[in-house]
């Protein structure tokens, strides 16, 4: 098994890869960009924003069948970047079309409606089905909650907005749901990471300074592009009654113009009630899209240099030492 090991002050916890699957398609279907990932009923999801559909696989990557097309009619998608289930029901969330689109588990179009404007990035349904919360990003990480029919029930109001657009996007949005139906979600401007009831209240804040991290200046674009060095918290998920933190390093090439831009990821833990138990652990894995039962899941593009058509799902367990 591939271990992922702390720095050597952080040695109590690990991410161990307990599973790599290479995804299996017929010639000619080719993965673009993997922005979400879910499984039901046995089955992978993969939102493809690049590509403009939804992917559906076994277990074994195996392709089962696909959901939509580039498009703006009904049934066609315009770079999804996000799905959730109300039991066997499929909702899509499209950016470019600023609206979520409603499947069968055939994939069969049912219905859609239409979002205000944004970058639109994740989507969460509560467990009774009666609510969704949809997150968008214009300067800042924001988030409204909708009826199941898309009619606007709750606005944010404690996160300001800045007039700049965001020069990077990153995968996997910022919201997600625990397993007793609280929502994780986590702003850009500042390290702080919140759990949210349905109802909108804020329930427990996940805070830290790391000794690597450093907010972006979001004064303006070119303050912020001035930066040499800054961090974004990106998706949050819970995993073994505790909250893991992602951080995405952004590191801008200094004096030399042919210095790549370097990105890298480091994850922090938390208990439950808000105590930071881990700080800056690494992996190999660039970013995790999803968790289940215990289960970390990321995609891999590294098995395309390889020689494969198309990437792989990357399945992680964190293990304490």
């Amino acid at each position: 098994m591939n271990k992922c090991s702390p720095e050597k002050k952080q040695k109590s916890y690990e991410f161990v890869k307990i599973n790599e699957i290479y995804l299996n398609f017929p010639e000619g279907e080719i993965v673009g960009n993997v922005f979400d990932l879910k499984e039901h009923n046995n089955e992978f999801y993969l939102v493809d924003e690049l590509s403009h559909t939804i992917w559906v696989t076994d277990q074994n990557g195996e392709l089962k069948r696909k959901i939509g097309r580039k498009g703006k009619g009904p049934g066609d998608l315009l770079t999804p970047v996000s799905i959730a289930f109300k039991g066997d029901t499929l909702f899509v969330l499209e950016k470019d079309n600023s609206r979520v689109s409603i499947f069968d588990k055939s994939g069969t179009f049912i219905r859609q409606f239409s979002v205000k404007n944004g970058m639109l990035d994740s989507i969460e349904i509560s467990r009774n089905g009666d609510k969704m919360i949809i997150g968008e990003s214009l300067g800042i990480w924001d988030y409204l909650f909708c009826s199941i029919n898309g009619e606007p029930l709750v606005d944010s109001q404690s996160i300001q907005k800045t007039q700049i657009l965001m020069p990077i996007r990153i995968a996997g949005g910022q919201i997600s749901v625990t397993k007793n139906d609280n929502i994780l979600f986590s702003g850009i401007r500042k390290y702080n990471v919140v759990m949210l009831n349905w109802e909108g209240d804020t329930l427990q804040s996940f805070s830290s300074v790391p000794n690597n991290y450093q907010a972006p200046n979001l004064n303006n674009r070119k303050n912020l592009m001035k930066q040499k060095f800054w961090s974004i918290v990106t998706l949050p998920l819970e995993i073994n009654n505790h909250i893991l933190i992602q951080r995405f390093n952004k590191f801008l090439p200094t004096n030399n113009k042919s210095e790549k831009v370097k990105n890298k990821f480091c994850y922090d833990l938390f208990s439950l009630d808000g105590e930071l138990i881990a700080e800056s652990l690494k992996c190999e894995c660039p970013y995790f899209l999803y968790q289940k039962n215990g289960f970390l899941y990321s995609i891999d593009y590294t098995s395309i240099e390889k020689g494969k058509d198309n990437p792989a799902i990357l399945v992680y367990e964190l293990h304490r030492q």
